[in-house]
C-alpha cells in the first residue's frame, strides 16, 4: 500500500467529515492524478508557474513538485531531511522542496517522471533541480526562461517559448481537450475568485487563511473544471456565511509568504493565542487577467508578468493595497530556510513600508522539514503582539479623549 496514495485518500474524506468541501474536493482530484502516476502511467513533472492551460490538453498526468512535496511534507512522510540530503548528493543551501521530491522518489512513494517542464521563475532552485533531474533520470525537459522585466521583449520571449512547448507536447502526447476551451474554463476561474476575493475585503476575516493557504495551488488547475468547482464551491460558502458575518474586534493581519506544511494548525494557534485574525495571504493572489483566445501565448506571458511576485514593485503596491483595503494592524512573514526568493526581499520590505508605520515581524524556518521550527518564534510572535496590543491601546485612547473634547465643546 503506497502511504502517500492512502494519506491523500484518508485527508480528503477527513476534510468532507469535517464540511470542508472545497479541501475534500481538491484533495479528491489529486488522489485520482496520483493514483495514475503510481498505478504505472508515464506523467510529466513540473514547476509551480508552468502554465496548466497548455498541458490540460493532453491525456498524460502532470504532479506540480511542489505540491506533491508539500503533501508530502504535511504528512512527514521521509524521515531526516538533512541526512536525506546528503544521502541524495544535494547541495547544503537546497531547498527542501526538491529535497522532498526526490526523497519521494528515491523512497519509491513516486517514479521518476518521463517528461519535465520547468520555469526559472519564480524559483531558481527548482530550476537548478530540474536540470539535475533531468540528468539523473536520462528524462526529457523543457526550460522555461522568464526574464523578469516588463518589456514587450520579455513578453515576446515568453510567448515564443511557451508555443514552442505546446508544439513539442502536440507531437508527443494525443490531444483530449481544446486549448479554446480550456482558456474559457480557466478565464472563468479567474472571474470566480475575484468574487471570492470581493466578499472577502466586504467581509475581513470571513475566509479561514488555512483554507485558503491549502487551496493556493489551485492557481495550477486553472482550465480544468474542478477548479470551478472548488471556487464556486467556496464562493457559494462564503455567501452564506455573509449574510449573517460581522467581523470582531481583533487584531488584524496579513500574512507573507510560506507556512509550515507539517503544522497544520500554526495560524489557528496564534489567532487564539493572540486574540486576532489573519485576514488575507499573498499566496491566495492571482492575477486578474483573462487569456485572449485570439493571442493566447502572448495572453498567457501577460498574466505570469502580472503576477504578484513577479517583481518587488507588484508585490509591493499589492502588500499596501492589502493593508489599505483590510485596514491591517500588522504583518506576520514567514521565511523559508535556504530559499533564495522570498526572504532577500525582506529588508526591501520593511524599507518600503516604513511610511506606513505598520509592524512587521518575520519568523523563520523551513516550511518542510520540523527540525527547522522552533519554539523561539513564540518569543517573537510575544513581542510583536504586545506592540500591537499597545498600539491599539493608544488609538482606542486618542479617541475617547477626542470624543470627550468634542462632548466638552
Amino acid at each position: 500500500m503506497n502511504k502517500l496514495l492512502t494519506y491523500m485518500n484518508l485527508a480528503s474524506r477527513y476534510a468532507e467529515g469535517l464540511g470542508e468541501l472545497p479541501i475534500a474536493i481538491y484533495l479528491r482530484e489529486q488522489h485520482r492524478i496520483l493514483e495514475r502516476v503510481i498505478n504505472g502511467e508515464e506523467y510529466i513533472a513540473a514547476t509551480y508557474y508552468v502554465p496548466n492551460e497548455i498541458l490540460s490538453q493532453f491525456d498524460i498526468p502532470v504532479l506540480y513538485i511542489e505540491r506533491i512535496s508539500g503533501f508530502g511534507a504535511a504528512n512527514k512522510l521521509l524521515g531526516n531531511i538533512d541526512i536525506k540530503r546528503q544521502y541524495l548528493g544535494m547541495p547544503s543551501c537546497s531547498c527542501t522542496y526538491q529535497i522532498y521530491y526526490e526523497g519521494l522518489i528515491d523512497e519509491c512513494y513516486i517514479p521518476h517522471p518521463s517528461r519535465i517542464i520547468a520555469s526559472s521563475f519564480a524559483c531558481d532552485d527548482a530550476w537548478w533541480y530540474c536540470n539535475k533531474m533531468s540528468q539523473r533520470y536520462k528524462t526529457d525537459i523543457y526550460l522555461i526562461d522568464v526574464f523578469r522585466s516588463n518589456s514587450e521583449e520579455a513578453e515576446l520571449y515568453i510567448s515564443k517559448q511557451l508555443y514552442e512547448l505546446d508544439s513539442i507536447l502536440k507531437i508527443n502526447y494525443k490531444t483530449v481537450r481544446s486549448l479554446d476551451s480550456i482558456i474559457e474554463q480557466s478565464n472563468e476561474g479567474l472571474e470566480i475568485k475575484a468574487k471570492i476575493d470581493s466578499v472577502r475585503k466586504n467581509n475581513p476575516g470571513i475566509l479561514d487563511s488555512n483554507t485558503a493557504l491549502k487551496l493556493f495551488p489551485l492557481y495550477n488547475d486553472l482550465g480544468k473544471p474542478y477548479a470551478n468547482e472548488i471556487m464556486q464551491t467556496l464562493y457559494d460558502l462564503l455567501l452564506i456565511k455573509a449574510a449573517h458575518y460581522e467581523p470582531e474586534n481583533k487584531i488584524r493581519l496579513i500574512w507573507l509568504g510560506m507556512i509550515p506544511l507539517y503544522y497544520n494548525n500554526l495560524i489557528k494557534d496564534i489567532e487564539e493565542r493572540y486574540n486576532c485574525r489573519i485576514v488575507y495571504e499573498e499566496l491566495f493572489q492571482y492575477p486578474n487577467k483573462h487569456i485572449d483566445k485570439r493571442n493566447i501565448y502572448h495572453s498567457i506571458s501577460k498574466r505570469i508578468m502580472n503576477t504578484h511576485f513577479f517583481t518587488m514593485q507588484q508585490r509591493m503596491r499589492d502588500i499596501i493595497e492589502y493593508i489599505d483595503t483590510y485596514n491591517v494592524d500588522g504583518i506576520i512573514h514567514f521565511s523559508q530556510k535556504n530559499c533564495r526568493f522570498l526572504p532577500p526581499m525582506l529588508p526591501l520590505v520593511y524599507s518600503e513600508l516604513s511610511e506606513y508605520k505598520i509592524p512587521i515581524v518575520d519568523i523563520n524556518g523551513d516550511v518542510a522539514d520540523p527540525s527547522g521550527f522552533s519554539d523561539t518564534i513564540w518569543d517573537k510572535l510575544d513581542a510583536f503582539f504586545e506592540i500591537l496590543n499597545r498600539r491599539k491601546k493608544d488609538v482606542s485612547r486618542n479617541v475617547d479623549c477626542r470624543e470627550h473634547r468634542i462632548n466638552q465643546a
